[in-house]
């Protein structure tokens, strides 16, 4: 990172400064201070996180509108517990498209996140209760890149240390109760979340849910949107005109928007039924899984991010597992798994 009052290029190639008082004054104001230190914040919003209190300070009208858009907002009264801290300090400079991969995400301890890219850089220390993110306007205005590899990656370290166990899986919801569709990549959970939410069902997540076990088992998620494969389309010809881009993580899909995060259930709190996914049958069914393999599959997910706290991830396993679980053999239809679907959130499974 280059410091405040850095000379950039402009269009025509020409070098020309980019300070408070030019591009960014009706956006942010540069800190004065080249080590950033007691940066001016003046944006603030207050909001839970997974669950979670936490406050939002920014230098940048862009990135407030950001918090609110990502995380949405709640009001605060006297009874809030004690809350986290995401602080984002924006400071002049240019960020370059094709530099957008190059993010490096580090776990130097079990606590503590580390992310590094052309024009930010970021730390999420659990253990002190905040988060502080470093990025140029320019890194900013590539909105999508810096919403995903800083933004969220950096909140979302810092919420999981707080109890909140990620496993890959998608989550489908009716009366409190959840049920967990486990599968690697392909295997099936944003088409049968989509599926469900076209049926009328309440998606909490097509791809990721959290675990907390204190007080008791919860299944937190983020409802934001479904991300397709082409060819989706086959099935669910009203997807016909929808567009495939380019994901921050490279893969080629379809975006099906779940609705207004403000109006979404985040928790799941009464009862959870897991499921693991396999592709491939002639007709679509369930059959039930012991404890024991059940668990032995909440295990294998060792994806970096998802095995910082491995005896707490052992137990959520353990916990997921006490009661078994059921495997739902996919035809190449998924309509067919539907009707399945509805008897696995019926409360104790089927």
């Amino acid at each position: 990172m280059k410091p405040p009052g850095q000379r950039v290029t402009n269009e025509s190639g020409a070098e020309s400064p980019l300070t408070a008082s030019s591009a960014n004054a009706d956006d942010y104001v540069a800190p004065s201070d080249v080590l950033f230190r007691d940066p001016a914040l003046p944006h603030q919003l207050d909001t839970t996180v997974l669950g979670i209190p936490i406050r939002f300070r920014t230098n940048s009208q862009r990135v407030s509108g950001m918090f609110r858009d990502e995380f949405g907002e709640v009001e605060r009264n006297d009874d809030t517990p004690e809350i986290l801290r995401v602080q984002v300090v924006v400071f002049d400079g240019p960020f370059d498209a094709a530099d957008a991969r190059a993010v490096h995400h580090i776990c130097p301890d079990p606590a503590r996140v580390l992310v590094h890219g052309p024009g930010g850089m970021a730390i999420a220390d659990p253990l002190r209760r905040e988060a502080l993110i470093y990025a140029n306007d320019g890194l900013v205005r590539a909105e999508t890149h810096f919403r995903h590899n800083f933004l969220e990656a950096t909140t979302l370290a810092l919420v999981t240390h707080f109890d909140r166990q990620p496993i890959h899986a998608a989550a489908i919801v009716r009366d409190g109760h959840a049920v967990l569709l486990m599968g690697p990549s392909g295997a099936g959970k944003s088409t049968l979340a989509y599926l469900a939410r076209a049926s009328g069902l309440t998606v909490l997540s097509e791809d990721i849910v959290w675990i907390q076990l204190t007080p008791s088992v919860r299944v937190w998620g983020r409802p934001r949107s479904i991300h397709l494969l082409p060819g989706a389309e086959t099935h669910f010809p009203e997807l016909r005109r929808e567009v495939v881009s380019r994901q921050p993580n490279g893969k080629h899909k379809m975006t099906v928007e779940l609705g207004d995060l403000h109006d979404a259930q985040p928790a799941v709190a009464d009862s959870v039924t897991v499921c693991l996914l396999q592709p491939g049958g002639a007709h679509a069914r369930i059959a039930p899984i012991e404890s024991g393999e059940l668990r032995q599959a909440l295990m294998r997910d060792t994806d970096a991010g998802f095995d910082r706290y491995g005896e707490r991830r052992a137990e959520c396993a353990r916990v997921l597992a006490e009661n078994g679980g059921w495997r739902l053999t996919l035809s190449q239809d998924p309509h067919d798994s539907l009707s399945l679907l509805e008897e696995l959130l019926q409360p104790g499974g089927e």
